[in-house]
This record gives structure tokens, C-alpha cells and sequence, in this order.
């Protein structure tokens, strides 16, 4: 039997093992959390993590994506107010972080136009993002250099 919180039981497993260098058994950790309720922001935002320390940006990418599309279920299906939480973080932050995530999938894919597009809504929902500013500056970097993307996961995503 299991109630609404046994999914995140895997999500504190996959943390534990994410602590201890365990990244296959993260993931499968991850993927039952997320079987166990489809969508799930902060699981797909995890996973979504995890594949960025896997180099996996089009499966991070589809996480991310997944995580932000769980936001706005979240909002029109049950009405989640703007100050709801989840986790400890503010709807509105793990919208920025699923967005940063979605923007850090996008530059390593080389599709800089969508990244910039990602980290100004960042951007829209706090001003302030300084991690969204960063990225916009890598951007801008890449983009008068040249050059392509950096391609090396140094957690800017978070």
C-alpha cells in the first residue's frame, strides 16, 4: 500500500545516491518516482539534472520541458496559487530552475536562440535571476566569438 508521499521516498533514495557518485541508481530511482506521479516537477527537474552530469542534454532537455509542462497543469488543473510550494521552493523558483535547466540543455545542443528565449523568461518571472544572467552573457560571449558552445557540465544549471 502506499500513500501520496511514497514517491518521494525514491526522490530522497535518488538524492542519496546522487550524493555518493551512484548516478545509474539515481536515475532508476528518478524514473520510478516519476512513473509513480507522471510530471512531477521536482522529480523531472531532477532528472533532468542528472542527465545535464550525464551529458544527456536532448533527455535532460525533455525533462525540463516535462517540468515546466507539470507547472502549468499544476496552476490550471488544481488552481496552485503563484506563492504554493513545493519542496520548500516557490512554484515561481522551480519555474526559473526548470527554465535555466531547459536554456543550459539548449546551449549545449548548440541552439542558442531557444536558450536565450528560456533565460529571459527566467528572467521575466525575477529580475534579479543573476544564474539567468550569467547564461545570457555566455550567450552573448558565444555568439560575438564565434564560438560554439562550451559543452562541459560545470552546474550552471541549478
Amino acid at each position: 500500500m502506499t500513500g501520496p508521499d511514497f514517491p518521494d521516498a525514491y526522490f530522497f533514495r535518488a538524492f542519496c545516491f546522487q550524493a555518493l557518485g551512484r548516478l545509474s541508481e539515481a536515475e532508476a530511482s528518478l524514473r520510478v518516482a516519476l512513473e509513480l506521479m507522471p510530471g512531477d516537477t521536482v522529480y523531472s527537474c531532477e532528472l533532468g539534472h542528472l542527465l545535464h552530469q550525464r551529458r544527456d542534454w536532448e533527455g535532460a532537455l525533455v525533462r525540463f520541458d516535462d517540468a515546466i509542462q507539470g507547472l502549468h497543469e499544476l496552476r490550471s488543473i488544481h488552481g496552485a496559487p503563484t506563492g504554493a510550494s513545493l519542496m520548500g521552493m516557490s512554484l515561481r523558483d522551480w519555474h526559473r530552475r526548470a527554465l535555466r535547466g531547459r536554456g543550459f540543455s539548449l546551449i549545449e545542443l548548440g541552439r542558442l536562440d531557444e536558450a536565450e528565449a528560456a533565460y529571459r523568461q527566467a528572467l521575466a518571472l525575477d529580475a534579479n535571476d543573476t544564474r539567468a544572467q550569467t547564461e545570457l552573457n555566455l550567450i552573448a560571449h558565444l555568439r560575438r566569438q564565434g564560438l560554439e558552445p562550451p559543452g562541459a557540465f560545470d552546474d550552471r544549471a541549478r
